[in-house]
């Protein structure tokens, strides 16, 4: 069954295509910093648009108009409970915008750590992703 992708996807598509050569003026380049938890909301819009068309996210969320705003809460979620506190997050920074984001994980995480953020995240991935797809996350 063909996906098909909600307006607020097309739109974000449309918006990241490059201008013609010499048609713009050249944006600040970006400066790689830690994130702020002041900032996973931020960190969650730019993840949720750079997997716009992503076959995992369309499969997660069949239906286009829920599609957008379920992507960022899931995205939300992983950055606010597994990859700020156990790891790493990074974004690049514009100086008025955050333009990328890169969520790492610290490479020999205790076990315990992985199952405490997992326990938390549990109420938001049940509001996210459905009760069936958050049990087998855990």
């Amino acid at each position: 069954m063909p996906v098909t992708p909600s307006s607020a996807d097309a739109a974000d598509v449309q918006e990241r295509q490059r201008p013609e050569r010499g048609t713009a003026e050249r944006p600040p380049r970006p400066q790689a910093r830690p994130a702020l938890h002041s900032e996973v909301g931020e960190v969650a819009e730019v993840l949720r648009r750079a997997f716009i068309g992503d076959p995992f996210i369309d499969a997660l969320f069949p239906d286009a108009g829920e599609r957008p705003r379920r992507a960022r809460r899931l995205f939300a979620v992983q950055t606010a409970f597994e990859y700020l506190p156990n790891g790493l997050v990074e974004v690049a920074d514009s100086g008025d915008r955050i333009m990328g984001a890169a969520l790492w994980a610290t490479p020999g995480t205790p076990r315990i750590t992985r199952t405490l953020s997992s326990l938390r995240s549990a109420p938001h991935l049940v509001e996210t992703l459905g009760l069936r797809l958050s049990l087998i996350h855990i």
